[in-house]
């Protein structure tokens, strides 16, 4: 009901969303430290209701903005189990009507590990979103310092998944920390 409400204002905001989160489980809206879904989904039937969410927010949002998925594994995940081939993107495949073309990605821990803090489980999930992310709307926030959230990996980071947006109020430590780099321009 709460998506359905949602459903004019999208619409008549469309001209200025440039994609969504697909928020609503968890404390953040990043899919964990919930009670309300499984916490730590790891079979098929664990993501149902994740799924049931994923289809609304798509029938709700207009279609020609997509929707973000908090990690690589989950839109994978969610191909497969609708049926569509767990690949990346292709050109031939982009900017369509489908949930494949709709579905993009936020990484809600950028820089913050070698695996951004659980975003990536496997070399695969990057090389995936990598190439997926040619065709669809990446983006986030970083969410703490280390010795991989420096100014030249970020850019080479953001490059690699084609980043199109990043949350410039957070975190703090590792913004600041690309200013006096040089880096953040």
């Amino acid at each position: 009901r709460h998506v359905d409400r949602l459903a004019p204002y999208l619409e008549k905001y469309k001209d200025v969303i440039l994609c969504m989160q697909a928020g609503f489980i968890g404390s953040w809206g990043e899919w964990y430290y919930t009670s309300t879904f499984p916490f730590n989904p790891s079979k098929d039937e664990d993501f149902v209701l994740r799924w049931e969410l994923v289809d609304h927010l798509l029938e709700v949002l207009p279609a020609e903005r997509q929707l973000a998925l908090r990690t690589p594994g989950y839109k994978m995940r969610y191909l497969r189990q609708r049926g569509y081939e767990p690949t990346p993107l292709t050109e031939a495949e982009a900017y369509q009507n489908t949930p494949k073309a709709r579905l993009c990605g936020h990484n809600d821990c950028f820089v913050a590990s070698s695996n951004d803090v659980g975003t990536y489980f496997s070399p695969d999930e990057k090389t995936f979103w990598a190439e997926d992310t040619k065709y669809t709307f990446m983006g986030g926030e970083t969410c703490g310092e280390c010795s991989y959230s420096n100014g030249e990996n970020a850019i080479a980071q953001m490059e690699r998944f084609h980043w199109t947006y990043l949350n410039r109020s957070y975190h703090t430590g590792v913004l600041n920390s690309w200013i006096q780099s040089g880096h953040m321009d």
